[in-house]
């Protein structure tokens, strides 16, 4: 437990250095809601019974990016939605592998226009976007 906290650390401080939009008041009071959230062992223990559905559901998980074989040790989990943190949906999380991961939140991160579609309510519709997109080849990244 104390290797998987450890790699928790380490992956939240890489996320938390990237470069990010404006921080208001809203989102600094959502960040540490987050924060909390994933640092928790309530949170470790949905990461397991989603990895167990979702391998009862389709066999080997894969990346959503790049399809690359997933695992819970090192994969992360991305919230399509934060409406019901800490009582997510299963397809509210998808897997990912920890590159493609950062790769989707930089090109989110860099996008006022994708700020202002997931301030409106559409992250699931922009993640599924920005991944199509990566797939494509179309963007700068």
């Amino acid at each position: 437990a104390s290797t998987r906290w450890a790699w928790g650390c380490d992956v939240m401080s890489r996320l938390r250095n990237r470069p990010r939009p404006l921080r208001t008041a809203r989102r600094v009071t959502a960040a540490a809601r987050y924060s909390q959230w994933m640092g928790s062992s309530a949170w470790w223990a949905r990461r397991r019974r989603w990895v167990a559905e979702e391998t009862d559901r389709c066999g080997a998980i894969t990346c959503a990016l790049c399809g690359r074989p997933w695992d819970a040790e090192h994969g992360d989990l991305h919230h399509l939605s934060y409406a019901r943190l800490g009582v997510e949906r299963h397809d509210e999380l998808i897997a990912m592998c920890r590159s493609c991961h950062e790769l989707l939140h930089r090109v989110i991160d860099a996008s006022p226009a994708w700020q202002a579609l997931i301030a409106s309510g559409h992250r699931a519709a922009v993640t599924r976007t920005v991944i199509n997109q990566l797939r494509r080849g179309e963007t700068d990244e």
